[in-house]
């Protein structure tokens, strides 16, 4: 049953947080309430509860199995024929309990972030790029191929560059990534601003 089911079980695993994340990232380009977005929020967390609901059950149905599922993406013509681009995932025992970790992670995580960011000034920002961090969490566990896990990873880069960068004001000290103020060896400071502090963790 699992290995029949296991592409659209995979799809809405990784479809499901960044579809979910959407209305709340698109309600904040045009209004910028915590009241109004919080039920939005409540459903950003929805998606990152059906991705852990899934692992779960994929951690549960065969826990002694290793099942593969590719399915032809793309056809690429070349000189001496066509190459196949497949998506594809598998599921074994370092992949099933890796996502069970990294999805229930993602969820509790979540549901403590409505409250601790029920005021923030950025929340369709932050919950949108959560929920793309866990999405291309779960696609690097689960892929199959060097391309799937590059993407994933690439998408990884990109939503901590975001996540980093999101309180971006340096008008409040408490932001500020170390303390103002202390130096390191060579009179290098010790601290950064938010403004700067995702450029200097991406280029890293």
């Amino acid at each position: 049953m699992l290995s029949n089911l296991l592409g659209e079980l995979m799809g809405l695993m990784l479809l499901s947080p960044i579809v979910l994340a959407a209305p709340i990232a698109i309600y904040w380009l045009f209004n910028q309430d915590p009241r109004r977005a919080r039920p939005l929020a409540y459903l950003a967390v929805i998606g990152l509860g059906i991705s852990a609901a899934i692992a779960t059950y994929v951690e549960v149905a065969f826990p002694w199995r290793t099942i593969a599922y590719n399915m032809p993406w793309m056809i690429l013509p070349t000189l001496n024929g066509s190459i196949t681009i497949y998506v594809s995932f598998i599921v074994n025992f370092l992949s099933r309990n890796m996502g069970l970790l990294t999805a229930w992670l993602a969820f509790i995580i979540g549901v403590y972030s409505l409250d601790y960011l029920a005021n923030d000034y950025r929340l369709g920002w932050f919950w949108f790029f959560y929920n793309l961090f866990a999405a291309s969490m779960l696609l690097t566990v689960y892929a199959n191929d060097l391309l799937f896990m590059f993407i994933g990873w690439e998408g990884l880069g990109f939503s901590s560059w975001a996540l980093i960068g999101h309180w971006y004001k340096d008008d409040d000290e408490l932001s500020y990534v170390g303390r103002l103020g202390d130096k390191l060896i060579l009179n290098k400071p010790a601290w950064t601003t938010p403004s700067y502090a995702a450029y200097r963790a991406i280029a890293r």
